[in-house]
């Protein structure tokens, strides 16, 4: 069994919270040594202790003064927290001591900052997963239009250039033989292999295209 802490010697000078609590809970019970100091520090706390330890009515004080604390911590909805028990490595509990002691909390404080350090940091990377996607989406349908829209313009291009040809098919025909008059039939035909020569030619320039930069390199830095 661990030896009684005498006094309030198990208060924490590092949990302010519970240094105004206990602070209101003795002047509460009249303690007047906490009476004529405006804001006792931990130090005017111990002294308050050490003197009601010297009677049996200030013993029960202490007694139930260490029972409310634990009933405020662990029972009290109000104060926002419950009781969870956690079994830890030893090297985590090393560690937490050390994080505790360098940030001047409570290792129940410096636990709960622990944990709501990282569920924010979770959220902040699931929130910029969703911009991404959101912003994924958003060029996806951005290229969709522009692909429609160079569409448009590669149709009424290749509306523009039949006409030219089958025009230019019928003036070479025109030219080569003065003499008859030009067969239609004849001029889609001429105008066709025009056609699919220019496109041939394009081809083969996108194909020339792709070799001298092909999309799969990464660029090197």
């Amino acid at each position: 069994m661990p030896p009684k802490i005498p006094g309030l010697g198990w208060l924490n000078n590092r949990d302010q919270a519970q240094i105004l609590w206990a602070t209101e809970y003795l002047r509460g019970r009249g303690v007047r040594d906490v009476f004529a100091i405006s804001k006792p520090t931990y130090a005017d706390l111990l002294a308050a202790g050490m003197k009601l330890e010297d009677s049996t009515s200030g013993q029960m004080i202490l007694i139930a003064m260490r029972n409310a604390w634990r009933q405020k911590r662990y029972r009290d909805p109000q104060n926002g927290r419950r009781a969870r028990t956690f079994s830890l490595q030893n090297e985590s509990i090393k560690a937490l001591s050390r994080l505790s002691r360098k940030n001047g909390l409570t290792e129940t404080d410096q636990l709960q900052a622990l944990i709501n350090q990282a569920d924010e940091l979770q959220r902040a990377v699931q929130q910029d997963i969703q911009r991404q996607a959101i912003s994924s989406k958003a060029a996806r349908k951005n290229d969709k239009h522009a692909s429609a829209r160079y569409q448009i313009q590669l149709d009424l291009m290749t509306e523009y250039l039949q006409r030219n040809l089958k025009a230019l098919a019928r003036w070479e025909m025109s030219v080569s033989d003065t003499t008859l008059p030009c067969d239609e039939a004849e001029v889609e035909e001429l105008a066709k292999k025009k056609i699919q020569q220019v496109r041939l030619d394009i081809n083969e320039a996108i194909l020339r295209l792709d070799i001298a930069t092909p999309r799969d390199v990464m660029p090197t830095t």
